[in-house]
């Protein structure tokens, strides 16, 4: 009888150094991220105006763990997190942006531990040709995934954070899950391991609800192992089967109970966003063709990743009879039908399969319209695309047909993907370059508008006034009921002192949208500080500052700003001062430090009696 060898300790080893190897290569292709600004889509709303997570004081939390208004999902562990970066780097985005980086690179080492644990016999193999064979396909399958163009946006937008986290959560939990010891059923399970897994599935629901179905992928896991190591068919009646099922059950309280939260929040959305649509507004066959469309849409754009961008307006307003969503009905049914019918030789793939349909359930936007299929959406599906890149590696390399070939032509297209990869990050380096280049991939979309007014007015920040001017009728050439773009317009004709031209494109924006606060804001401003008599109505200018501030809350320093100039216009400096000293404190928290700056000159001003004017620069 010949004695046990000895278990090496060399495979746990290696498998965790490529894991880390994994993550540091990762972060690399990554790093142009850590010099991005800020940029003008949604980190304003999300974190630089939001002076909500500004602190960690009992006020702040509560906010985190309530607020249905600042956001259209239910994720306070997301404002959490950004609170807690906000106390380390205040408003620096090289405090954000690493943290996105971190997460992500943690996250392309987990992808490589669960896909190698999929394809190894013993988790811990890692010697041997089969051991290396499982490494090298789990390492190059977790590269593609961490690698691919379409995980630069939640990488490189500060606001991306919550997509990162959750994800990297979900990730933990399988493993733990795994680690408990029974993903089929049929061993004595780790409870600690086990309530470890089910709590990092909470902590990834609550920071962003992208993996409420993610214990769907644990059943897949499940049904995946009970094959592989039963050796035979899938039997429903076993006291085996019945166990690893009630063992999903608190994984679907938890997210019954995130998923309550979030249909109330949406049926009762508040503040800039639209309640959900009814049927009458939005049919079955537009939300059964739409996601269709966008189960489809991620597998193609994963195949073929141009022209890249924060938005995709295909979903904005559609026909369901549309020939791209008969398509992708059509191949849905084919992929699907495949599949059944080759369960019995390829039973991992009909998994795989119902898992990567299983995981884009939460981002089919069956109760949105318009909905937008965004890259960042694709970060849990995906992974089963890597997983099954890697297994089709791993059978190539034990049937020996042209393994090296294979794997060479894998690590191409890593590479090729880190390419674009480190090209894309280039687009989000600040609000211009990413909205220069979303302009270039929406060509000749109506939607273009909107983004060459925001265009439009970062340009004007920069003192590009006429380069702004430009981006402002481009816009209203594409939409000439653009209310953002008459308001940006009015800007920069009162910045010129042509102060009537400006009220005239401030009416019409309201005229384009009634009750556009920003629009009343300048109406209000210009008629309080204009530099020509005959515009100036400081009673009317005061009436709707009063009106504006009571609209907003009274949360935003530059309404503030103007009814202090309302009421220094109309000789009541008491109530200028009073209004004007609250001003500094709230736009330093909202990093609007010129705004701050101004308004304690103005305070001396109003200190002696004088009321503001702004100056015409005709040009």
């Amino acid at each position: 009888m010949k004695p046990k060898r000895r278990e090496s300790p060399r495979g746990p080893r290696t498998v965790w150094l490529v894991a880390l190897a994994v993550a540091l290569v990762t972060g690399a292709v990554f790093s142009g991220a850590l010099s991005a600004e800020f940029v003008k889509w949604d980190d304003d709303i999300n974190i630089t105006r939001n002076v909500h997570i500004q602190g960690l004081g009992r006020e702040q939390l509560a906010w985190m763990f309530t607020d249905m208004q600042q956001a259209l999902r239910y994720k306070p562990l997301s404002w959490l997190s950004w609170a807690a970066i906000h106390a380390v780097s205040g408003l620096n985005p090289a405090g954000y942006h690493l943290a996105n980086l971190l997460f992500h690179a943690i996250n392309a080492g987990l992808v490589f531990l669960l896909i190698h644990r999929l394809l190894a016999r013993d988790p811990e193999q890692g010697g041997g040709d089969r051991g290396r064979a499982a490494v090298l396909c789990a390492a190059l399958g977790a590269l593609l995934w961490a690698w691919h163009p379409m995980r630069v946006e939640p990488v490189a937008w500060a606001s991306g954070l919550p997509y990162c986290q959750s994800v990297c959560f979900a990730l933990l939990s399988a493993l733990c899950y795994w680690q408990a010891g029974g993903p089929d059923g049929t061993r004595r399970l780790k409870r600690g391991w086990y309530w470890a897994s089910v709590g990092a599935f909470a902590v990834a629901l609550f920071t962003y609800p992208i993996v409420l179905t993610f214990f769907l992928g644990l059943v897949a896991l499940d049904l995946h192992l009970w094959r592989r190591n039963a050796g035979g068919p899938w039997n429903w009646r076993s006291p085996a089967m019945r166990t690893f099922l009630w063992r999903k059950a608190p994984f679907v309280i938890v997210a019954a109970l995130l998923l309550a939260v979030a249909l109330y929040a949406r049926s009762r959305a508040t503040g800039p966003w639209p309640k959900a649509p009814s049927l009458a507004e939005f049919s079955l066959a537009h939300r059964v063709m739409q996601a269709c469309y966008v189960w489809a849409w991620y597998l193609w754009k994963a195949l073929l990743p141009l022209d890249l961008s924060p938005v995709y307006t295909r979903l904005v307003s559609f026909s369901p009879g549309g020939g791209p969503f008969v398509w992708a009905l059509a191949g849905l049914l084919a992929m699907t039908g495949l599949l059944v019918w080759q369960r019995r030789r390829w039973p991992g793939a009909l998994l795989l399969w119902l898992a990567y349909l299983a995981l884009l359930i939460p981002v089919l936007g069956l109760t949105e319209h318009p909905h937008y299929a965004n890259d960042r959406y694709s970060l849990l599906a995906h992974v089963v695309g890597a997983a099954a890149v890697a297994t089709g590696l791993m059978r190539l390399c034990e049937q020996r047909a042209r393994c090296g070939g294979w794997l060479l032509a894998a690590c191409a297209v890593a590479v090729a993907c880190a390419a674009l990869s480190v090209r894309q990050t280039l687009a989000w380096r600040n609000s211009e370059t990413l909205f220069r280049h979303m302009v270039r991939t929406l060509g000749h979309d109506p939607y273009r508008a909107e983004i060459l007014w925001r265009l439009g007015e970062v340009l004007a920040l920069r003192g590009q006034t006429a380069a702004a001017a430009a981006a402002y009728e481009e816009a209203l050439r594409t939409a000439p009921k653009s209310a953002s773009a008459h308001n940006g317009m009015g800007e920069l004709l009162a910045q010129q002192g042509r102060w009537r031209e400006a009220l005239d494109c401030f009416s019409r924006a309201l005229d384009c949208q009634p009750g556009f606060l920003r629009a009343l804001n300048n109406i209000a401003w210009t008629l309080a500080t204009a530099d020509d008599a005959t515009v100036r109505n400081g009673g009317l200018a005061l009436g709707t500052a009063q009106a504006l501030n009571e609209r907003s809350g009274i949360h935003n320093a530059q309404f503030l700003e103007t009814l202090a100039a309302a009421y220094a216009e109309t000789g009541q400096f008491d109530q200028a001062i009073a209004t004007a000293e609250r001003i500094p404190a709230m736009a330093k928290q909202t990093g609007e430090h010129e705004v701050a700056a101004r308004n304690e000159k103005l305070i001396q001003l109003y200190r002696a009696g004088q009321p503001y004017r702004q100056p015409g620069k005709v040009e």
